[in-house]
């Protein structure tokens, strides 16, 4: 029995892109998702980005520090500009996230994620956990897209 989790697609344009004249939207996979915490309650909704250039998820500070987590070690986050000012220092750790299924039932999955040092970051569902676990499907032109195991 598959387990097919719904996504959304987020489309905008891009206000910068937009004074140049450029007509390119920006479009976004995002899944509401819930993180347990060491109370055993859940955090509150949030929605996270579908990142598959990604290779670990990414947690903002105040979200993470509310989780329950086993802290593996520490790394730099760092993104397609190498400069070393725009390195983030981050722990790694599991974490368990809670996904939707279609029925609003709990999807958990365990997650190995960078956990930001800094809130003002987006929340990032990576490959590794979600990607491996799951088969992406997407159809733009349908407006339709989901996870499903």
């Amino acid at each position: 029995m598959s387990t097919r989790v719904p996504l959304s697609l987020e489309e905008f344009q891009n206000p910068e892109w937009a004074e140049q004249g450029i007509e390119a939207p920006v479009i976004r996979l995002v899944a509401p998702v819930v993180f347990a915490t060491p109370e055993g309650a859940f955090t509150e909704e949030r929605y996270a980005i579908v990142d598959t250039g990604a290779p670990l998820s990414l947690l903002p500070c105040g979200l993470w520090q509310r989780c329950t987590v086993d802290l593996m070690g520490t790394d730099e986050i760092r993104g397609v500009v190498p400069r070393p000012e725009c390195r983030l220092p981050a722990h790694i750790g599991k974490v368990t996230c809670y996904l939707a299924d279609a029925e609003r039932n709990p999807v958990p999955v365990e997650l190995i994620a960078y956990l930001a040092s800094i809130d003002n970051i987006a929340l990032l569902l990576g490959f590794q956990g979600i990607l491996e676990q799951f088969h992406l499907n997407v159809n733009h032109s349908q407006r339709m897209a989901y996870l499903e195991r």
